[in-house]
Formats: C-alpha cells, structure tokens, sequence
C-alpha cells in the first residue's frame, strides 16, 4: 500500500480486553489489517485485525481442520465476532470493533439443539408468575461456551415465537460481565 493513501483507512483501534460480540456477514476486505461485516441488524462495523486475533479453525467435508487466515477471507462469508469495541455502530455511522477472536460457521454434523426458556403470554397471559417459562429450539455448536449459548437467549424469540407468544424479561443491554460454571 502507498504510505500516501494510509489515511484514507481508519485509524485502528488499540488493543483492551474482549467486551463484544458481533455476528454478520463480511461485506468487504479493503485492506490487510481490516475487513467490513455487516450485522443482523444491519450496522456496518470496521472490524480490525491484529497479530493476536485467534482465527477460529472450521472443518471440510471430510471433517479436515482448514486453517483460516485473514488471506483466506470472503466477501459474503457468514462469521460472529468477539472483540473490543472501540466505536460504536449506529444509524448511518460505521462502528468499529478490534477482534480478538473470528468463528466461522461449523457444519451442521456439529450442531446440537439446545432449549432457552422464554415467558409466553398466550399460556400465561397475566404473566403472574415468573417462574412459567417454556422452551424453545435453538442450534448451536456441540462445544458451544456458556456465553454463546446465553448470546442465543439474549437474542429474544424469533419473529414467528413473538407471534405465538413468547417473550423474553431481558433488558436489550443487558452485558455479560463473566461467568462462573458450578
């Protein structure tokens, strides 16, 4: 790249401890150090790239390990991100998130189904009592962390759960802080 045309890049962002966790699909690869990723709900984020970014391996057909690389990247690749955000996404302004850690889909002979529990107001309709809860279907990996699978609950029921009901008592900003397994 022309030492002339670096400031036409964002400025990468320094490296702190992981607070986020971000899922979409790549947008764009404009430069060696960052890659764009546009999320579920539609904000664009830089997401920036370091020596100490884990690329998460996946696995071919034959259950091979592919490493990943940031060479290996594609426009229109599904990947979830966890990282640092340093600048946040809103409407009409880029975002920018430091990654310390990029997964990648795993095949479907890895995914397991797991049940969070929501609230439904269809059953219950006074909502009375908090401990009413039904489960609902989620996949994930079969070695998914407590946290992804907790991101899945703080996800909120599907559009067609809304309709049948379900509803979930999390606040929208709730932040995992860390967990403790017991």
């Amino acid at each position: 790249m022309r030492k002339d045309l670096t400031f036409l890049f964002p400025r990468p962002p320094q490296n702190e401890p992981p607070t986020a966790n971000l899922i979409g699909e790549i947008t764009g690869i404009p430069s060696e150090q960052y890659f764009t990723l546009k999320t579920a709900d539609g904000f664009d984020w830089n997401i920036w790239v370091n020596d100490d970014t884990k690329f998460h391996p996946i696995t071919d057909a034959n259950m091979n390990i592919q490493e990943i690389r940031l060479e290996d990247l594609k426009t229109g690749d599904p990947c979830s991100i966890k990282g640092q955000i340093k600048k946040p996404a809103s409407e009409g302004v880029i975002g920018e998130c430091l990654a310390t850690e990029i997964r990648f889909p795993i095949r479907s002979e890895l995914l397991v189904e797991y049940s969070i529990f929501y609230s439904n107001n269809i059953m219950d309709p006074n909502l009375l009592d908090c401990n009413k809860v039904h489960p609902v279907k989620r996949m994930a990996n079969e070695n998914a962390t407590y946290e992804e699978i907790l991101l899945l609950l703080f996800d909120g029921p599907t559009d067609e759960e809304k309709k049948q009901g379900y509803i979930s008592a999390i606040p929208d900003d709730v932040v995992i802080n860390f967990i403790v397994r017991k």
